[in-house]
């Protein structure tokens, strides 16, 4: 409890129960696959911009399969996003155009 990590876009964005799903870095084929989401197992706050999401851990993550090492371990890759939007027209992140490494 008490990591933290932060999320930075190029526009603001607004986050209204927010999960962020993450896949560990387990040595082999079997890796842990967890969620974060604020208000649960994390504090979210973003900036006075909205454009940096700074996520702070306040609990286990959820974990929705067991990799071959016990725990979370980095580096994270963000596999997916929920309730996290852009302020102007309601749009997820485009992952896949992004950087999804938490180190």
């Amino acid at each position: 409890m008490g990591d933290a990590f932060s999320l930075t876009f190029n526009e603001p964005m607004s986050a209204s129960s927010a999960s962020i799903q993450v896949l560990d870095s387990d040595p082999g084929a079997t890796k842990d696959l967890a969620t974060i989401s604020c208000g649960v197992n994390a504090t979210c706050t973003f900036n006075t911009a909205a454009t940096v999401l700074t996520v702070t851990m306040t609990g286990a993550p959820i974990s929705n399969a067991a990799g071959s090492t016990a725990g979370l371990q980095l580096p994270l890759t963000i596999t997916a996003t929920t309730g996290l939007t852009d302020q102007d027209d309601g749009v997820p992140p485009n992952l896949s155009a992004s950087d999804k490494v938490i180190d």
